[in-house]
Parts: structure tokens; sequence; C-alpha cells
């Protein structure tokens, strides 16, 4: 019963924050000073022309009626018409987060398992030779802007080595050569599931250095956060006595410490899942990656407010909805966290 009434306790809190949300994006994005109607016409329409475009989004009528209006709309998944492509916002979400998601998965893959083996490794190994340039690493990938590490990439893996693509989701020629026929919409999961190897090939060819900038960041965090953790579990008594009784260092550390010390990393991991989504759109800007961050900073400069409202909810409704899950997770997972 406790486990139920502390899952509804959290849902209500989420739902309050949301719609702090919703209220917050909806009130800037009419204080701040433009013509929405105008935008959506063009600037050279006629007055009779941009009235008749602010009646048709609403934008004759008091604020309070406008909000209950946009949220009638919301609930009815419904998030506005984009001032730029004039197709419902909803739509480009729903073409571009594939394209975000697919890199964001292997981002936060990549970002876990280095993560865990750099934390728990340096813990293992504390004060040794190895010790120094495990952290190094871990606070170098904290401290590395995304911008600055992902040319930094270019210029290595592309310029100098030729190793890997500079930029884009496929080579141009690819769409011609060798299509990808649209199944889950996942560009590299598509080509594995219609064998198309060749475009496989040069799907994860493409992915890997924006992957490897979007993984940097959390991945320094979460090895930070497991070494903190293990090393604080590696001190408790059962650990000692698992040592007295001969067992291997590897299963102690990695069987019994890790596994101890991992709980408290879940919200770091699932809250750095949900940052990596609106913390893309660097990565998809220099990497000219097809995804929401691409759109989001389009729509910014275009001042696309229904765009712009639209992402900012998708990124408050992510991180609401993991940050519950984490909680969750960690109540049913450990019972030392309390249920109240």
């Amino acid at each position: 019963m406790r486990k139920a009434e502390f899952l509804i306790s959290r849902t209500g809190s989420a739902l309050v924050v949301l719609l702090g949300v919703s209220v917050v994006t909806f009130v800037l994005a009419r204080v701040i000073p433009t013509n929405l109607a105008a935008e959506y016409v063009g600037y050279h329409a006629r007055p009779a022309q941009i009235a008749r475009a602010a009646h048709q989004l609403g934008l004759d009528r008091s604020l309070p009626v406008q909000y209950l209006h946009y949220m009638n709309e919301i609930l009815h998944g419904n998030l506005g018409i984009s001032v730029s492509t004039k197709r419902p916002v909803l739509a480009d979400i729903a073409q571009r987060l594939p394209n975000t998601l697919e890199l964001l998965v292997l981002g936060m893959i990549i970002a876990v398992l280095a993560g865990i083996v750099l934390g728990a490794l340096s813990a293992r190994w504390r004060g040794r030779a190895v010790d120094g340039p495990l952290r190094s690493v871990s606070i170098l990938g904290v401290s590395f802007p995304a911008f600055w590490l992902g040319l930094m990439l270019q210029i290595v893996f592309f310029r100098m080595l030729d190793w890997l693509p500079l930029a884009g989701q496929s080579t141009t020629d690819l769409s011609f050569t060798n299509p990808i026929h649209p199944v889950t919409h996942f560009q590299i999961i598509d080509a594995a599931l219609t064998g198309n190897w060749i475009a496989f090939r040069d799907v994860a060819a493409h992915l890997v250095l924006p992957a490897v900038t979007l993984a940097a960041f959390p991945a320094g965090l979460i090895a930070r956060m497991i070494r903190a953790s293990m090393l604080e579990v590696l001190e408790h008594d059962y650990i000692r006595t698992a040592r007295a009784y001969g067992l291997p260092d590897r299963l102690i550390t990695f069987g019994y410490a890790l596994k101890n010390a991992i709980g408290p990393t879940l919200a770091v991991i699932g809250l750095s899942f949900a940052y990596a989504l609106t913390g893309s759109f660097f990565v998809e800007v220099i990497y000219d990656w097809p995804g929401l961050g691409q759109y989001t900073v389009n729509a910014l400069l275009a001042l696309d407010y229904p765009a712009i409202m639209g992402v900012t909810l998708l990124g408050a409704v992510s991180y609401i909805v993991i940050n519950l899950a984490v909680d969750v997770a960690q109540a049913w997972l450990d019972p030392r966290v309390s249920l109240a």
C-alpha cells in the first residue's frame, strides 16, 4: 500500500511541475516583443491578412483564454502550427525525434559502460599509478564543452586520419544507391532489419563521432559517482569479511561492491539521459544531424514560438518522467530508500 501511495504522490508532484512549466513557457512566449501573426504570414503581408492570421491563431483573445485554449489543445495532442515549416509541431517532432533518440541511445550506452568501468577500476586501484589517469579521463569528460570536443574529433578522425565521416546521418548518395526502407524509423535498426549492410556500415560510421561527443559528459559524471559510491562501499564490514575469506578481488569489486554502489548512480544515469535529450543540440548542429536539436536551433533563429514551446514541453516531460521512474526504481530496488 505504501508503494501505491508513493507512486501516486510522485505522479501528483510531477503533474504539478509540468503544469508550472506550461505556464512559464506560455507566458514567456507571449511577453517577448514580436508579432507572431506577422511572422506566420510574412512581414510583407497586408494588415488584413495579419489580423486574419491573429484570429486564426487565437492571438486576439485575452491571455487567460489563450492559455486555456493552449492547454486544451495540448491535452488533445495539438502543439500548434510551426511558423517556419507551416506544419503541426507534433508532426515535426515525431519526424525528427527518432534521429535524436538513435544518437541519444547509442551515446548513453557508451556513457554508461565507459563510466561504470572507469569508476569501478578507479575505485579498485585507488591510490595506485593507474588511478590518476582514470580520474583525469573522467574529469576531462565532464570539463570539455561538447562543441569543442566535437570539433577536435572532426579534426583528428576526419581531417588528419580520414577514418570517419565529417558530418551528416549518412552519405548523400546512399539514398540513391542503397536506400533504407523505413520500418522503425531508426536508420541503423532499419538497415539491419532489411539486410542493407552497406547502409548499416555507412550509418554506423556516421554515428560514432556524434555519439562519443554526446557520451563524454555523462560518462565522466557517472565515473565520478561510481568511484565515490564504491569507495564508501569498499569500507564496509562485509567487504572486509569477503577479503578475509580469500574471495577473488575481481569478484569483490564487480560482484559485491559495484552491485551495491550502483543504486545511488541510477539518478545520475536517468537525469543524464534526460539532459542529453536537450544537451544534444550542440552536437547535432556541429555534426549536421537532422534531429530535434537542429530543429530547435532553426526555431530559435526564426522566433518560432510554437516549435520552441513544443520542444520545451517535450524536454520537461522527459525530465519529469525519467526522474519519476528513477525515484520509483530506487524505492523498489533499495529497501533503505524511504517511501514517504
